[in-house]
Formats: structure tokens, C-alpha cells, sequence
């Protein structure tokens, strides 16, 4: 056997594998980079004939790369680990393996390079940066700051779980608390610097960024985060307005986040309006006040503020859309809508080491792969066995694939603010509030075709009604006769034709200028001469002579003015058909749980005669909380549940989510009772090696439910509790004192 012991590895197909991809992309990896990568050189050296290498490759999460000596000590611990199983170092009638070399890899996402440790056993420990050019560079103090900073990072972002890295050790960096201190002195040590990480929010502009240049960065939103995920919003405080706003005022814009997550909005807002004083152009303290403002309840106030600095917000998307859900919330719908397409959504960053680590074929990257197709390479077979063991297949696939579950945190936001809109007026009104402010893509060449077959009919008529003229001026003298009357057409209500006409003018235009409603607001919207106003229609004239055709932009750009509507962005479009995606998946959720007379059908009932698997309902119960229906969340998670236990099968999924739901809402009971069924799941179903992020995510949960409830209401609802349960739980109620978690002193 040539594994180490508790260490899945991946066998490469040819030496250094992994290590020449990883250069291959360095230049393109994502903001944070990809998890640290553990090659490792063995030798077989069997009992006769040729001796045979072979290189292997982990990944590795958490773990302190601060200096050389702590990555020394994670290559020993590989090596030991051969000693401890005691088999495979050992000669045997077949020969016997050793490690001949490893390689540990750490990206640093400020210096853009890998920190590369090697050891050659037994010998000495090397240790030397590669850019993305190939080319060596010595390695900094710094640079060792910044190693340990980037993986603090990687750890709290959980980067290399989806997508999914192979072989993943994950190690919990926080478990001392004195490690995350030095995550926060190393930060303010390389304040300079952060801007070098790049940013996650969206701007329109490459290079667009707000004053200061750190403040929005990934380095400072990722400390964020950390702090307000295990709500220790005084921490976060503490750290950006006493500490990182000396170097940087900015900073202070994530301390005033922390209030407003708080409740304390009132301090949130004199914070913000401090650090808008000082940078008056910061796109981030605009972009929370905004926030703070509509949490506050003062929409009227916030689409003031959007308006007095529109020329700073316009351009990043997150304070967009928090004006466009100020705008939902007041009632304001097609201001939301035309104030939601300003943004620009950011593209997803893809993961280029990956796509070279595992090939793209779906048969090698889902449940259903095939083992003689993976047998000449060890990656795709291990991720296959991860996927499928995740994934968890059910009957239903629509509910798999629905688009929203791949949506980014942008998206996510955008998202809720058309849920906003859907829950105040239905589907069938957002669409025809859609259809009022927008010009669909689609519709673009479909009606300046239209407007080219008006232009020259217009043309053709006058050229018709300038030979009429003429003709008349020659026969002027002429008297028609009554049979020549009767050719052409004029009888006694041939005098009413122009007025008829004007009438009809007046009447288009009126309608123009109420608009309409209903299914004519989905049908494109013909332009005609009629219907323009004279400077209009001779600028969107064409004419027929050959020539060169307009652009798509300014095809766009004329049907714009002309219409009073805006072209709806292609992000736009796709997030309303996802909504569209979820809402039929909705209605047939709704078919099994009421009948014809809109009444509730007993559980029981749903779980004796329902074909779908516990998966497909625990699916429903998220696309119901996408879409904010409360009782039917309830409903599906306990159809899934029962479901689950009918099969006699532990449902981890299903406990985690009735954990997540139910300390959302705060209900202290049903939460706790969720929390101890996740340990119990964890401690039956994972190995030792696996739980690490399971029971971070339990420690998580009993933090948000403490900030919500208060400690003593929590402490008391588990000295109720049996005696297993509440020893398991109260340790981490400990924590939550010695981490200051919000209200842990009431």
C-alpha cells in the first residue's frame, strides 16, 4: 500500500503533474488562488528488477504556513505517518516504498507567487518563490506574512469546496485564537497592499476604484466576514475603526456594516457620514449608507441620497441594487427595475488549475462515471467519489439544475430584489412592469425591421403623391367626368378622409402616452411614422438607396429615444428567467401540497404517496426559502426528514438546512434541537479527518443563534436538554463568551 495514513492522494499521470499545471496558471488563477498543493516523490524498490517512481499530490486548507519551519513540520508529519501504520515503509516480499522528495506549494495573492518548500529525504529543506513567469525569487519576510495572510483567507472563503479540489485536508487555522491575531497583525502590517488583492465588487471601469484603494478589497471584505459569520460584531468594530482606519478612514465603512448587522443604526449612519466627509467620492460608504438608510425604513431618504451622489453610486453595482430594492420596498417598481439594470454583474472568476486537474467530460465529473473510463487517471475517479457521495441524486433533475443554485452574492442580491417586487404584485405584473421599462434583445432587429419597411413605404408614397402633381398641373384645364369621379374614389365621403385620418393620429398618440397593460405589454410594440414626433421619424428614416447599415448600438441607442425605454441588460433577462425557472418548479411543489379546494394536504399523506426522494423535497425546501415562503419551507423539510427516516437513512443535508432555516428565525428550541441532530449526523456518518468544517458550521450556527436570542435564553433552553446533547453544545457556549459573541452578556 502507498498511501499515507489519514492523507487521500492523487496519483499523477506523469512526474510533477499537478505542479507544472499549477504554473501553467498562475497567471490567471482566481482573486484568492487555489488551496496549497502537497506533491510527493515515492520510490518502489521491489525485491528484484527496476526500481519505479511515482509522484502523488494532495491539497491542504488551514494549516499555518507562516514560516519554513511550520511547513517543515507538516512535510514530517507525512513522513511519520508511514511509521505510525507501520506497513508500507517496511520491506516486504514484494519490496518496499519510500518518499524520496516532497513539494509543499502556497500561493500568496499579494506577491502573486507560490512560496515553494522542498525537502529531500533524508537531506536538507529548500525554500524559494516562483512568479508566474517560472523565474525564482527570494523569499521575504513579507512574503511569509503574506503566505499565512493568503491562506487565513482561502480558509475563511472554504476555497477549494466548490468547485470541488480533489483530496482535500482541511485543518481549523482559528482553533488557537492566537493564530487569528496574527491573521489581523500581518494584515495591518501589509495594509499598503491590499488593493494588490483585487476586489469583488463590480465596477464599471476597470481600475474604477473609491479612495483609499484597500478598503473594498478582498483582504478587508474577507476579515469581514469572518467576524460577522460567527456574528462577533464588536471584533469587527475594534478592528477596522480602532485599527485599520488610521492607515486607511475608509475602513471604518465595514465597522459601521457591524452596527447596521447590530441594529445600531443610528451609530452606523453618523460613522458613515464621518467617513463621507473625509472621501466624499467613497463608492463603498455610499453604497452602505444606502443600506442603512433602507434599513432604517427611509426609502424616500435613500433615493435622495442616490440621487445627490448618483455620479459616485452608478458605477458600483452592489449600491445599485441596494437602491433598487429601496425602491421595491417602497412600492416604486419600475424605478427598482430601470434602477437594476444600471448594474453591471460581475463574471464568475474560473479556475484554470482546475479545469487542467480534472478533465472536462461529465462522465468524469459526475455520479455516474465510469470506472474503466477512469482507471488511467486517479483525480477524476476521486472527485467522482466525492460527487457522488455529495450530491445526493434524487428523482427530480429540474431541481437540481436550476440556475439560481449557481448563482454569485451580486446575483443573490439582485435576485431578492425581484423577489421583493414578485411578492407586492404577482408574476403576470412584473412582467408587464418589465415590458414598460424595457426593450428585450430579441426585439432589436425585429422592429428596426419595421421602422426600414415604414421608411420606405413613406418614401414610395411621397414619390407617388409628387407624379399625382405633376400630373394635375398638365391637365389642370381638364373637367373630369362623372365616370372619372367615380375612378377616383371621390364621393361624398372622401372629404372626411383626412379628418378620419388626423383622428386616427390622435387616437395612436393618446394611446402611446397612457401606454397599455395586460398581454399587449409582452407583444413588441410597433414604431410607426404615425406614432412619432416629426424630428424623430427623420432621424430613424432610412432610405433606400444602398448603404452601409447602422450598428447594433445605434439601432439600440434610436429605438431608446423613441420609446422611452431602455435595452434590458443580458444579466437582467437571465435572472428573470431564473425566477421564471424556480416559479414552475413553485407551482408544482404547490400541486402536491393542496388540493383542487386550495387546502393543505396532511404531511403523512404527501410522504405515503409522494414518488420523490427526500433530496428532491430538502430541494424544494430551498427553493422555497429562495422565494421566501416561510410555511412551505417548514413543509418540505419535514416531508424530506420523514422521508429520510423512512428509508432509515441519516439525512446530514437535512439537518444542516433545519439548522441554517431555523436560526434565521430565531426560534431557540427547534434551532438546538437541529444543532444536536448535525452532531449526532456528524459524529455517525464522517471520519475523523472529515468533520472539521462540519463542526465549524455547528460552532457558526450556535454563535448566530446566541446573537439572536441572547446567551441566557439559549443556555437555559439547553439545560432542558439531555445530558449528551448539552455537553456537546456547552463547550461552545464557552466560546461564545471568550469570543465576545453580540449578546453574549444578556
Amino acid at each position: 500500500m502507498d498511501t499515507l495514513a489519514h492523507t487521500i492522494e492523487v496519483s499523477e499521470p506523469s512526474v510533477n503533474f499537478a505542479a507544472e499545471m499549477r504554473q501553467e496558471a498562475m497567471g490567471k488563477f482566481p482573486p484568492l488562488g487555489p488551496p496549497d498543493i502537497v506533491s510527493v516523490k515515492k520510490e518502489h524498490s521491489p525485491s528484484y528488477g527496476k526500481t519505479v517512481e511515482q509522484t502523488y499530490y494532495h491539497c491542504v486548507r488551514g494549516y499555518d504556513v507562516s514560516s519554513e519551519e511550520a511547513v517543515s513540520a507538516y512535510i514530517a508529519s507525512l513522513v511519520s505517518a508511514g511509521f505510525r501504520m507501520g506497513s508500507w515503509y517496511q520491506q516486504s516480499s514484494g519490496g518496499r516504498w519510500q518518499i524520496q522528495k516532497v513539494w509543499y506549494r502556497s500561493y500568496c495573492i499579494l506577491n502573486k507567487l507560490d512560496i515553494v518548500v522542498t525537502a529531500d529525504i533524508p537531506g536538507s529543506v529548500a525554500v524559494c518563490g516562483l512568479n508566474a513567469d517560472g523565474n525564482e525569487v527570494e523569499v521575504t519576510q513579507d512574503m511569509w506574512k503574506d503566505s499565512f495572510l493568503s491562506a487565513a483567507c482561502r480558509h475563511i472563503r472554504r476555497v477549494g469546496d466548490a468547485p470541488i479540489y480533489p483530496c482535500m485536508k482541511v485543518y481549523d487555522l482559528f482553533a488557537d485564537s492566537a493564530l487569528e491575531e496574527q491573521m489581523l497583525t500581518y494584515a495591518l502590517d501589509l495594509q499598503d497592499k491590499w488593493h494588490l488583492a483585487g476586489t469583488n465588487r463590480a465596477y464599471k471601469h476597470e481600475g474604477d476604484r473609491s479612495e483609499g484603494g484597500c478598503a473594498d478589497s478582498h483582504i478587508a471584505t474577507t476579515i469581514y466576514d469572518h467576524f460577522a459569520s460567527q456574528a462577533r460584531f464588536q471584533q469587527a468594530v475594534d478592528f477596522f475603526k480602532d485599527r485599520a482606519s488610521k492607515r486607511d478612514p475608509e475602513c471604518a465603512v465595514h465597522a459601521a456594516r457591524a452596527y447596521i448587522a447590530q441594529g445600531n443604526l443610528e451609530v452606523a449612519v453618523e460613522l458613515l457620514e464621518d467617513v463621507l466627509k473625509q472621501l466624499p467620492n467613497s463608492k463603498l460608504a455610499s453604497c452602505v449608507m444606502l443600506e442603512a438608510l433602507s434599513s432604517r425604513g427611509e426609502f424616500e431618504g435613500a433615493e435622495r441620497f442616490y440621487e445627490s451622489h448618483k455620479e459616485t453610486v452608478v458605477s458600483d453595482s452592489l449600491a445599485v441594487i441596494n437602491v433598487a430594492q429601496a425602491m421595491a420596498k417602497a412600492g416604486k417598481f419600475e424605478t427598482a427595475l430601470t434602477t437594476l439594470n444600471l448594474a453591471e454583474m460581475p463574471t464568475p472568476p474560473l479556475d484554470p488549475l482546475l479545469r487542467e486537474l480534472i478533465p472536462a467530460k461529465s462522465s468524469k465529473t459526475t455520479h455516474e462515471y465510469s470506472k474503466e473510463k477512469l482507471a488511467d487517471f486517479d483525480a477524476a475517479r476521486i472527485i467522482g467519489l466525492r460527487l457522488k457521495e455529495e450530491r445526493r441524486p434524487g428523482l427530480d433533475k429540474n431541481l437540481n439544475e436550476l440556475p439560481a443554485k449557481m448563482m454569485t452574492e451580486t446575483d443573490r442580491a439582485a435576485y431578492d430584489v425581484l423577489v421583493t417586487i414578485l411578492e407586492a404584485i404577482g408574476w403576470e405584473s412584473v412582467l408587464e412592469v418589465r415590458s414598460k421599462c424595457f426593450i428585450m434583445r430579441d426585439d432589436v432587429e425585429k422592429r428596426w425591421k419595421q421602422i426600414e419597411d415604414q421608411a420606405r413605404e413613406a418614401e414610395a408614397g411621397d414619390a407617388g403623391d409628387a407624379d399625382a402633381d405633376a400630373d394635375g398641373g398638365a391637365e389642370e384645364d381638364h373637367q373630369p367626368t362623372v365616370t372619372e369621379e367615380e375612378q377616383n374614389g371621390h364621393d361624398e365621403s372622401a372629404g372626411d378622409t383626412p379628418e378620419a385620418g388626423s383622428s386616427m393620429k390622435d387616437a395612436e398618440a393618446e394611446k402611446g402616452k397612457r401606454g397599455t397593460s395586460g398581454e399587449e405589454d409582452l407583444r413588441p410594440v410597433a414604431l410607426t411614422s404615425e406614432s412619432l414626433a416629426e424630428e424623430e421619424y427623420n432621424e430613424l428614416s432610412i432610405s433606400s438607396s444602398p448603404g452601409p447599415q447602422p450598428s447594433t448600438a445605434n439601432k439600440v441607442s434610436s429605438i431608446e429615444k423613441v420609446t422611452n425605454k431602455r435595452l434590458c441588460q443580458l444579466w437582467l433577462d437571465y435572472l428573470v428567467m431564473t425566477i421564471f425557472e424556480d416559479l414552475r418548479c413553485k407551482r408544482e411543489m404547490m400541486a402536491e401540497l393542496r388540493d383542487k379546494e386550495a387546502e393543505s394536504v396532511p404531511l403523512d399523506t404527501i410522504v405515503k404517496e409522494t414518488i420523490l426522494t427526500g433530496v428532491d423535497w430538502l430541494r424544494r425546501a430551498q427553493l422555497s426559502r429562495r422565494l421566501r415562503m416561510r410555511n412551505e419551507t417548514i413543509s418540505c423539510l419535514e416531508i424530506s426528514r420523514q422521508l429520510y427516516e423512512k428509508k432509515s437513512k441519516l439525512g446530514l443535508a437535512a439537518h444542516m438546512e433545519w439548522m441554517d432555516f431555523y436560526v434565521s428565525e430565531g426560534e431557540v428550541q427547534s434551532s438546538l434541537q437541529q444543532i444536536a441532530s448535525v452532531v449526532d449526523d456528524i459524529y455517525t456518518l464522517l471520519p475523523r479527518t472529515r468533520r472539521i468544517e462540519s463542526v465549524n458550521q455547528v460552532r457558526t450556527a450556535v454563535f448566530r443563534l446566541v446573537s439572536k436570542a441572547g446567551l441566557r435564553n439559549v443556555r437555559a433552553a439547553v439545560d432542558d436538554m439531555d445530558e449528551k446533547s448539552s455537553s456537546r453544545i456547552n463547550p461552545v457556549l464557552l466560546d461564545a463568551v471568550n469570543w465576545h459573541v453580540h449578546r453574549y452578556d444578556d
